[in-house]
């Protein structure tokens, strides 16, 4: 491609793509085709602060209950009648020591609601609050605050599916919208950090780092049309040097810089020979991760999945190890048919099948060969990596590998836990 079409398409790709930018940078932006930042985008900051309202007033809102009211039975016994405190809310269940214990039920002055599991007169366990506008959470409580797994249901039809940590959403988590957007990944402080994917239902998606809520790290930025972006970004825009793909044509060397494209010939020269040693990275957050490169389409990208589960069977060679990871877009399989514990291992064809789309396999040619090294196993989890310079397609129904097309896997990792079989095996 000559460096003027070059910097026409990089041209063309920077204002084509500035939807999709401004949406992976927040992902409640709106999915629909005339205007990307209507109604969504006003829902995630009402979403923002509607968490950070919900999760500081449950946390504080339930400190009253420490004080008995004047009336309130000492002993441990469950009352049907409701109990009055001097600030209007009234708390119906179990009691001990003049506080809630127990099973039991607050109603606030305000219309919010609580009705779950106390210990020492607050939330602890199982619980679900409601508060004045609707918004629903329902999972797991420790000293009032949400904290391990709960499902945070919103008025307007939003909802988050996750974990939690003193009130705020922390750990894996997945953000739907009605309209079928939605985000799964990693989340810290209320805020996405981390790995995480971003799909919307037109097509376009985000897939890669965060921080602080954007983009930034290592990302793939895919157009519905097609046109994509492979590189790096800064607090939520692209910024250094990635790969720029038309919906058909060669993969070009693109530099942005807060944004913006770099169209000099002599910078794009300068980060083509420099891009070799440079390769993308990324935070491994647990599960399976891996960043692959397809030599015939001249595509690459990362592929995460949260869980990965292994499996130990005795076989008449030893101990089969197998790791197995699948979702409705991604499946690995991996098994190792001798396994002696940590250290490293060569599968051979027939051991190590990926797919990146949850139909289509990659599997190793007849000489080919991947290296997978299981660095820990101990406890209740077994991690490692792996890497496949050469894997091919494979037709599932026939089980021929066809060897025009070349995919290899780069930085593999992987952090186990085990399956329900092996639980059982093994408790």
């Amino acid at each position: 491609m000559s460096r003027t079409l070059h910097g026409s398409f990089l041209f063309s790709f920077a204002l084509l793509g500035s939807a999709l930018l401004s949406v992976s940078q927040d992902a409640s932006a709106a999915d629909s085709a005339s205007n990307k930042q209507s109604a969504e985008t006003s829902s995630r900051q009402t979403i923002k602060s509607e968490v950070g309202v919900t999760t500081q007033r449950v946390a504080t809102q339930f400190d009253f209950l420490q004080q008995a009211p004047a009336d309130a039975p000492a002993d441990i016994r469950l009352e049907d009648r409701l109990y009055q405190y001097p600030n209007g809310a009234e708390y119906n269940g179990t009691w001990q020591n003049g506080r809630p214990e127990g099973d039991g039920k607050v109603q606030f002055p305000d219309g919010s609601s609580f009705k779950g599991h106390f210990s020492a007169g607050l939330p602890e366990g199982e619980g679900a609050f409601t508060d004045r506008s609707g918004n629903t959470f329902s999972g797991q409580w420790h000293l009032g605050r949400q904290q391990g797994v709960g499902n945070l249901r919103y008025s307007n039809g939003n909802i988050y599916q996750g974990e939690w940590l003193d009130g705020k959403r922390s750990g894996f988590g997945r953000l739907i919208y009605p309209s079928g957007t939605r985000f799964e990944g990693q989340w810290r402080d209320d805020a996405r950090n981390g790995w995480g994917t971003l799909h919307y239902q037109t097509g376009e998606s985000y897939v890669g780092m965060y921080a602080n809520d954007r983009p930034h790290g290592y990302g793939i930025e895919t157009r519905a049309d097609g046109i994509s972006y492979a590189g790096t970004f800064s607090r939520g825009k692209r910024h250094g040097v990635g790969d720029c793909t038309p919906p058909s044509g060669p993969t070009v060397t693109c530099v942005f810089r807060q944004g913006e494209p770099i169209l000099d010939p002599a910078v794009i020269a300068r980060a083509e020979q420099a891009k070799g040693r440079f390769a993308p990275k990324f935070q491994f957050d647990g599960g399976v991760a891996f960043l692959w490169q397809s030599d015939r389409t001249q595509g690459k990208g990362l592929q995460q999945e949260r869980e990965i589960v292994y499996s130990r069977r005795d076989s008449m060679i030893g101990t089969e190890l197998k790791l197995d990871a699948q979702s409705s877009r991604f499946q690995f399989h991996a098994r190792i048919p001798a396994y002696k514990g940590p250290g490293e291992y060569s599968l051979s064809r027939g051991e190590l099948l990926i797919s990146l789309d949850g139909t289509n396999f990659l599997g190793l040619p007849k000489a080919g060969h991947a290296k997978l090294e299981v660095v820990s196993d101990r406890g209740k989890l077994i991690e490692g990596r792996f890497t496949a310079s050469h894997m091919v397609p494979v037709d599932s129904s026939t089980s021929k590998q066809k060897a025009e097309d070349r995919t290899s896997i780069q930085e593999g990792y992987f952090r186990a836990s085990p399956s329900e079989i092996e639980q059982f095996r093994n408790p």
